[in-house]
C-alpha cells in the first residue's frame, strides 16, 4: 500500500515529504501473543523433571547420609553443641583473664 499525503496542496514531482500519513497499518503476520507466551513458558519443559522431585545427585547422597547412619539435623546439632560448649569455655578463659588482672 503507497503512503498518501492529507494535505490539500501538492507539491512537485521532486517533493519526497510527506507531512501527515493516514491510514498507515502494519502488516505483518497475526500471532496470538497468548500462544506465543505458552510456548515460551513450556519450552523444553518436557525433558524435564517436576517440582519437588530430587536430582540423582541429591537421592545418592541422601542414600548414602541415610546409610552411614549420619543425617543432617544430627550433624548441625553435634555442630551448635560443640560450638556451645566451646563457647562455654573461652568465656570461662576470659572471666579468669578478668579476674587476674582485677587483682
Amino acid at each position: 500500500m503507497p503512503l498518501q499525503s492529507d494535505l490539500t496542496q501538492v507539491g512537485g514531482g521532486g517533493d519526497h515529504i510527506i507531512a501527515d500519513v493516514v491510514g498507515l497499518a502494519c502488516v505483518g503476520v497475526d500471532v496470538n501473543r497468548r500462544k506465543v507466551d505458552d510456548d515460551w513458558d513450556n519450552a523444553g519443559k518436557e525433558n524435564r523433571r517436576r517440582r519437588g522431585v530430587p536430582n540423582k545427585k541429591t537421592v545418592k547422597r541422601k542414600q548414602e547420609q541415610a546409610a552411614a547412619g549420619i543425617m543432617p539435623i544430627d550433624l548441625m546439632l553435634a555442630n551448635m553443641r560443640f560450638a556451645y560448649g566451646r563457647a562455654l569455655e573461652l568465656q570461662a578463659l576470659a572471666d579468669q583473664v578478668a579476674d587476674e588482672k582485677t587483682r
